[in-house]
């Protein structure tokens, strides 16, 4: 018995794996009993006659009712059209459910809304993981302007750095207002990698400079949202917790330092000069 073939489709068509190994048996003889249809099925006995049920409910099989209870499949051609008018009936059902509830749920979170907590708009960010993965998704929520402090150490590998960058530039490509300043690194192959990672920025349409120190590693996207890092220098292992914080206030002052800092800039040309 080649039970697997079509199960595939059953089950797209929302059926359990159980159910449709159910079906696929009985469609084997004329009638079978459960403890037939559990054997040819391999259903397990505690659960064959739950699976019968439901079948029947659906419209796929008929009880025969005599001395010992059997279960008929209904012609494929009739039960897979139940089957679709079923599912029908549930999506009306699921549809005026989600009404109802999409009108309380919304009122809830209105009334969330008013509860203002000063803490609301900061987010703690720890692992820097999942740090990079928010400053993507900042970056590529941007509307007009990204400006950004690069500086070392770089607490994730530089793949997870080079598709942070791969963000900016598809921002500067979409003609988003993109800046970057550069702390300059010691060592000479790490200049190498960020005059790479620079240049490549710059052909897609970022401005770029370089500067000796920067203060701290920050992100200020569109004059409203704000990364920045703080570095533990009390523990013993080197870590990093970044904050985000969408506070209008605080990136415009951040910007303000920006721009004084952006003055300073050097041709980024000059890390491998």
């Amino acid at each position: 018995m080649r039970l697997n073939e079509p199960i595939n489709q059953l089950l797209s068509l929302g059926l359990t794996e159980y159910e449709s190994r159910g079906y696929l048996a009985m469609l084997e003889k004329q009638s079978s009993t459960a403890s037939d249809l559990a054997k040819l099925s391999g259903i397990p006995r505690t659960r064959i006659y739950d699976i019968l049920e439901k079948l029947a409910q659906s419209g796929m099989c008929i009880e025969l009712l005599g001395k010992e209870k059997k279960y008929q499949a209904v012609a494929p051609d009739i039960a897979l059209q139940r089957l679709l008018e079923h599912q029908k009936a549930e999506f009306v059902i699921k549809e005026k459910l989600v009404g109802n509830l999409s009108s309380s749920l919304k009122e809830k979170y209105q009334q969330g809304l008013s509860n203002d907590n000063p803490l609301d708009y900061i987010e703690l960010l720890r692992d820097p993981r999942h740090m990079a993965a928010r400053v993507m998704h900042l970056v590529a929520s941007a509307k007009k302007e990204i400006l950004v402090f690069v500086k070392p150490p770089f607490t994730n590998p530089k793949k997870a750095l080079e598709r942070q960058n791969d963000e900016s530039i598809k921002a500067a490509e979409n003609k988003i207002d993109c800046r970057a300043l550069y702390e300059i690194v010691d060592d000479r192959e790490e200049r190498q990698w960020m005059f790479g990672q620079i240049d490549r920025s710059v052909r897609s349409g970022e401005k770029a400079r370089i500067i000796e120190k920067l203060p701290i590693k920050m992100v200020v996207v569109d004059e409203c949202k704000v990364v920045f890092a703080m570095e533990d220098y009390h523990k013993i292992r080197h870590q990093q917790t970044s904050l985000l914080i969408e506070h209008h206030a605080l990136a415009q002052s951040l910007k303000i330092l920006f721009e004084s800092l952006w003055q300073n800039g050097r041709d980024y040309h000059e890390l491998i000069k």
